[in-house]
């Protein structure tokens, strides 16, 4: 959406009250704090929003958030919107932001996770055009049955994965669905949120989170040492992509699916029939596709000592893997899709 000035303000700086007032709430401690009204509504980021009504565009409120015992009011030009007690419920005024949570079965140790479901705050994607707009409750009892069976896949299968997840994600922002394609991105500027489309079924959200993580840990990386020279405008096949990469994005996807290898890896172990043959291709297109970006990288004479030594630990994972075998059959459909897209990006981008 087109900002003004002044609420392109009010939802940079001016939102730390808000972001306060969310903390506080969290906290369940006393704080009284002003927050801004843009468009007629008041974000509390993690928590919800207060609805004041219609606005006039570009106009900027201002109101003022007290918060006791988990509890809050926010005041604004005579009107009060009251956060319930369990802000996670909806109210007059009031819209909550849900949150998912699954449990591991005990035998499997009980690990648990919880996740916000971020379908309003105006800072939980970089292009709010691709954000899903208020998830009905219907979809969000449908990202709960799909989260549990995923979230037990992982646990009991990918459990130094899921201990990553576990300890880096806490928000899931939901992305406009496509018949054809998954989405998922993960802001390096927003740890421990991740974007997604709603998954076809479970699994399919497990490998999507094994994903993201790795995006999360390399962008966490990548902001307190510098892996890769500046930009010298050179661009990379990804096999992954439809468009040339420059380096760093190039490290960004190989290191990314590494974890997709590796969770194919280990579920292909686990499955039978036509899912092991799935899972055999798999692992076998992107065991070829991280083989192939790791040498462009490496190749490239633009990574850091700090660079290279991570890519000598990418190459270390990726050796074990290569000493897996897999059905001539699996290799062979892998080749060709790998050959397929290879050939697709060179005819788009000559």
């Amino acid at each position: 959406m087109g900002l003004s000035r002044e609420e392109a303000w009010a939802l940079g700086p001016g939102m730390l009250g808000a972001v306060a007032a969310g903390a506080a709430i969290r906290g369940r401690v006393r704080c009284e704090v002003r927050v801004p009204v843009v468009r007629g509504r008041a974000m509390l980021p993690s928590v919800g929003e207060a609805d004041f009504g219609e606005a006039s565009p570009g106009e900027v409120r201002w109101a003022t958030a007290r918060t006791a015992g988990g509890g809050a009011e926010i005041h604004c030009a005579g009107m009060r919107v009251v956060v319930p007690a369990e802000p996670g419920r909806d109210g007059p005024g009031w819209r909550a932001l849900r949150t998912l949570e699954a449990a591991a079965r005990p035998r499997d140790g009980g690990m648990a996770l919880s996740v916000v479901l971020d379908d309003l705050d105006p800072h939980r994607v970089h292009d709010l055009e691709g954000a899903a707009g208020r998830v009905p409750d219907e979809q969000v009892r449908r990202w709960r049955e799909l989260l549990t069976p995923a979230w037990e896949t992982l646990v009991r299968l990918h459990r130094g994965t899921a201990e990553e997840i576990a300890g880096a994600v806490r928000a899931l922002t939901p992305l406009v669905s496509t018949p054809a394609h998954q989405l998922s991105a993960t802001a390096p500027e927003a740890f421990g949120a991740v974007a997604l489309s709603l998954p076809r079924d479970s699994l399919t959200l497990a490998l999507t989170l094994a994903h993201e993580v790795q995006h999360a840990k390399l962008a966490a990386l990548a902001h307190a040492v510098r892996l890769t020279e500046p930009d010298d405008g050179t661009r990379y096949y990804a096999p992954w992509r439809d468009d040339p990469r420059p380096l760093h994005a190039l490290l960004q996807g190989t290191y990314a699916h590494l974890g997709v290898l590796s969770f194919w890896g280990r579920q292909r172990g686990h499955e039978t029939g036509g899912a092991r043959a799935r899972a055999d291709t798999e692992f076998a297109r992107w065991r070829l596709a991280v083989a192939g970006a790791l040498d462009a990288l490496t190749g490239s004479g633009r990574l850091t000592p700090a660079g290279e030594r991570f890519a000598a630990g990418m190459r270390a994972t990726l050796r074990r893997w290569m000493a897996d075998t897999v059905p001539v059959t699996a290799a062979s459909r892998a080749d060709t899709r790998a050959a397929r897209h290879r050939r697709a990006w060179e005819s788009r981008n000559r």
